[in-house]
């Protein structure tokens, strides 16, 4: 189905959830598909499933890439399985997406509850990005990789780092 590249991106992917899943303390799972509605994203977290899900095309691009919203997502979910322990501007985020298209969201009594904003896709690009969960998850994948990075990798990281950072 895969190269091999691809199966080796996602056996270090899976080692990183190891690692990372047990210094954050969180229990979810990893899969390469994306749900319903999702399909063009990078990467969700699911709550309900506790389940990661990366899009598929994400480890023919590279680890960095890969691990980078892989660990942007296990924040995600730690966010969510420890609610408790957040600043009270990132738990209450949570309970709020704001989509590119105008497309939001409100958890409200355990449901989701949607609607549409008119505005163009920069708006709401920047929207998204300054959601303090967001930012809070873009920082952690950041910071957690980056020991590990030098040359082309570091590189990289940086690259995604500038086109996550908070927008004004």
């Amino acid at each position: 189905m895969f190269g091999i590249a691809f199966a080796d991106i996602t056996d270090r992917l899976f080692a990183l959830l190891d690692k990372w899943g047990s210094r954050l303390e969180v229990d979810c799972t990893l899969r390469f598909d994306m749900p319903p509605g999702y399909e063009t994203a990078n990467a969700t977290y699911e709550p309900d499933t506790r389940t990661i899900h990366l899009n598929p095309a994400l480890p023919e691009e590279g680890y960095v890439n890969s691990a980078f919203y892989l660990l942007h997502e296990l924040r995600h979910a730690r966010q969510h399985q420890h609610r408790q322990e957040l600043p009270e501007d990132v738990a209450r985020s949570l309970d709020y997406v704001i989509l590119y298209d105008g497309r939001c969201y409100k958890r409200t009594d355990g449901r989701w509850v949607d609607c549409r904003l008119a505005g163009d896709e920069s708006y709401f690009t920047d929207l998204y990005t300054n959601q303090p969960h967001e930012v809070d998850a873009n920082a952690f994948a950041y910071q957690a990789l980056l020991p590990d990075m030098e040359g082309h990798q570091l590189d990289e990281l940086e690259s995604l780092r500038r086109f996550w950072a908070l927008r004004h």
